[in-house]
């Protein structure tokens, strides 16, 4: 695997987890630093500029409607 590669992959992660942490935990420094670094990440990246944005606009947006459909899927 490419060191861009994991770039890319990490920073999803950390953006993702940002993402979800703002609304579990309402700790928002640490979601600042969570999103911050997973945008850092994909920007240091090896990807093309239009998918790195695209990236950082979708991945926020699935992850919360991911955790919102999730909590619905298995609540009783």
């Amino acid at each position: 695997m490419k060191k861009g590669n994991l770039f890319y992959l990490s920073g999803i992660l950390l953006l993702a987890l940002g993402s979800i942490s703002f609304y579990v935990f309402l700790i928002y420094w640490l979601f600042a630093i969570l999103v911050l670094s997973g945008i850092t990440l994909i920007a240091i990246s090896d990807k093309k500029i239009g998918i790195k944005i695209i990236t950082i606009l979708l991945i926020p947006v699935i992850a919360v409607f991911l955790f919102i459909t999730s909590l619905f899927a298995f609540s009783n």
